[in-house]
């Protein structure tokens, strides 16, 4: 999904940002990157894909995932536990903010995922929340 539709969704939505939100290919990229925090990322995952529903038609169900990568102040404890609750914060306003969003009519409703812990550091806690919105294709 284009993060270009993403992104404006974010940053209206989920005040904790303070507009801190930007798209990027990979995690790798974004952590070598000096920002503000908290701040957020928007990054493509993949895109599974069902089997042709018809023939000689094409009418294929696929599920477009994207992640949204947040970074937050881990330097009060080293144990992560302030970070760890301001990312459970965030995470309620992601959620809010995107499930149940449709971003084009071609798009059924956002749903969550899960999320993963991708690196926490001195300074930096990183988490990735999961997203996706079914679309059907259909050839004419």
């Amino acid at each position: 999904m284009r993060p270009s539709l993403i992104i404006p969704r974010i940053r209206s939505q989920v005040a904790g940002f303070e507009n801190r939100v930007a798209s990027t290919a990979e995690f790798a990229s974004a952590q070598i990157l000096d920002v503000t925090v908290p701040a957020a990322f928007v990054v493509p995952l993949a895109e599974t894909v069902d089997a042709n529903q018809s023939m000689p038609l094409v009418t294929q169900l696929f599920d477009d995932q994207f992640g949204v990568i947040v970074v937050v102040d881990n330097s009060v404890d080293s144990r992560g536990q302030a970070g760890a609750e301001q990312l459970s914060d965030l995470r309620d306003q992601l959620l809010t903010a995107l499930v149940g969003w449709r971003p084009l009519p071609q798009y059924q409703p956002v749903t969550w995922q899960g999320s993963e812990h991708l690196a926490m550091d001195a300074a930096r806690l990183w988490h990735q929340f999961n997203f996706g919105a079914l679309r059907i294709l259909q050839s004419s």
